[in-house]
């Protein structure tokens, strides 16, 4: 490459060459930035010249992405640390943070995976990014609920998300519920609150104290220990494996009431009496998930959905691992059916053919529907028309994996009996993709299918997305490589269980150059 003569305008210093011309063109530039991640890349890039380096170095530096291998930690922040504008660091100690806190102090965006930095490291540098920050995600071994709130609230009133995680291992990190609260009045800006492992705490000093609330909205005496001012701005909220009490998440529904998503996962506390007041509080929702809560009963997703489409319009419905049954289910399809795009019922053990034919029946609209692991039902609900599901011109994703093919676990004779079930159900699965146009991503199970596999779907179908469960742990090769990527034309990723291919060397090495993604592990939501 030719020497770019250093220059405030290298587009218009004179000998400049083509390319250093064209380095100077932003949308090149930024077409290639986005390609680089790795510190190591951003040193390389900044050593070719001078003018590379003036010119690339704030870009290439701007967001950084790397965990502590000594091979991957930049050792130029005290140079560089001004250009970074969002830092994503896992497995970060103090000594790590060493390297970058006194250098990085206009962060927007800050990432801390398995975090162990101190508390008396950590808080002092958030309050010196009060100014800048505009995104915090931290999911720390060291530093508790109770002691990040207080700092958040009082200042980082910009912040705009927020990611917090506690490891379930140390049991739930506790915060007294007026700290969120103050958290929602101090920031303005705060769109998304993301919860996992805190123990959301009430003191009852009042058992009335909700109705003391509805008092205090109705200009009457405010209780001294909770913040009335709503919330006007969080739109996406995410309790996930929290402690939480029915009347803590009334008292928080009731100061957000303009949330657009709410999503509810492992969290054992809630009962009936919570999960009623959602739709009256929060009735711009249309994102909801109540995942695995146990002591939710068929009959509280029956009231919960009843007579609600007045009141919610529910595009996103995640129910999996919930108690949901048939009748529930039923509740929930006729109520919002003309509106739900995304249904996920995966692993409800209630549910039968019943269930999902009323899916079938009513959601006209949907895009993606999971049945993963639904033991109770069979590949009968593939067999009909076209028409027999209300959605085939709009599904483009569909797992099904579990449904109807029996799990071989890979202990199976040629001869074994269940092989034979299999085929028969994946000949009516087969049947039914082929009448789903718009149909991209497809999970499914295959054991002892390996030929069916090869098949395909038929040329009319183009999965871009193809996520399978029992494939032959010898994977494939040579012919049948070449007749797998023939009947898959469209396929950009190939999503397979963990160890599926412990004893293959060709095909991951064969796609992975074909420009195919293989990625092994489970996904059970998946986009």
């Amino acid at each position: 490459m030719d020497t770019i003569n250093s220059s405030n305008n290298p587009r218009t210093t004179a000998g400049t060459s083509a390319t250093a011309d064209a380095l100077a063109m932003p949308e090149i530039v930024a077409a290639i930035a986005q390609h680089i991640h790795q510190s190591r890349h951003v040193a390389t890039a900044c050593l070719v010249s001078k003018a590379w380096n003036t010119l690339w170095t704030p870009i290439l530096w701007r967001d950084l992405d790397f965990d502590r291998k000594e091979d991957t930690l930049p050792h130029e922040f005290d140079r560089q640390g001004q250009w970074v504008r969002n830092l994503t660091f896992d497995l970060a100690k103090d000594v790590h943070f060493a390297l970058f806190e006194p250098h990085c102090r206009v962060l927007q965006g800050l990432n801390l995976g398995s975090c162990e930095i101190t508390t008396e490291k950590l808080l002092p540098y958030l309050k010196h990014l009060s100014p800048t920050l505009r995104w915090l995600e931290l999911e720390s071994y060291a530093i508790e609920a109770r002691s990040l709130f207080p700092v958040l609230s009082t200042h980082l009133h910009g912040l705009e998300y927020l990611n917090f995680s506690f490891p379930s291992y140390k049991g739930p990190s506790v915060l007294h519920i007026d700290a969120l609260l103050q958290l929602l009045y101090s920031c303005p800006s705060l769109k998304e609150i993301e919860l996992m492992g805190v123990n959301l705490a009430i003191e009852i000093e009042d058992p009335n104290i909700l109705t003391d609330l509805d008092s205090a909205d109705s200009h009457q005496q405010q209780p001294t220990n909770i913040i009335t001012d709503k919330n006007g701005r969080l739109e996406f909220l995410t309790l996930e494996s929290c402690v939480l009490s029915d009347t803590a998440l009334t008292i928080i529904l009731t100061l957000t009431s303009h949330l657009k998503s709410l999503i509810i996962a492992r969290v054992r506390s809630l009962t009936d009496m919570g999960i009623q007041q959602i739709p009256a509080l929060c009735p711009q929702v249309s994102s909801l998930a109540l995942t695995n809560c146990p002591q939710l009963e068929p009959d509280t997703f029956s009231r919960l959905f009843m007579d609600k489409k007045e009141v919610w319009q529910l595009r996103y419905v995640d129910l999996a691992m919930s108690n949901i049954d048939d009748t529930a289910l039923g509740v929930l399809v006729r109520d919002q059916g003309d509106f739900i795009e995304f249904l996920a019922i995966g692993r409800c053990q209630k549910i039968t053919d019943a269930g999902v034919e009323a899916i079938l029946r009513h959601c006209r609209r949907l895009e993606s529907l999971s049945l993963y692991g639904l033991v109770q039902t069979t590949a009968a609900i593939m067999n009909g028309p076209q028409d027999r599901w209300a959605c085939w011109r709009t599904l483009e994703r569909l797992d099904i994996r579990k449904l109807g093919v029996v799990d071989l676990e890979f202990r199976y004779a040629e001869d074994d009996p269940r092989i034979a079930r299999n085929r028969a159900a994946f000949a009516q699965i087969k049947h039914r993709v082929q009448q789903l146009p718009q149909l991209r991503k497809l999970a499914v199970g295959i054991f002892g299918l390996h030929a069916e596999l090869l098949q395909g779907f038929g040329a009319q179908v183009r999965l871009d997305t193809l996520n399978l469960r029992g494939l032959d742990p010898r994977g494939m090769g040579g012919e049948e490589l070449e007749v797998f990527r023939a009947n898959y034309p469209g396929l950009k990723r190939l999503i397979l269980h963990q160890g599926s291919l412990s004893h293959d060397t060709v095909l991951i090495p064969t796609l992975t150059r074909a420009g195919i993604a293989v990625i092994e592990g489970e996904s059970h939501l998946w986009q």
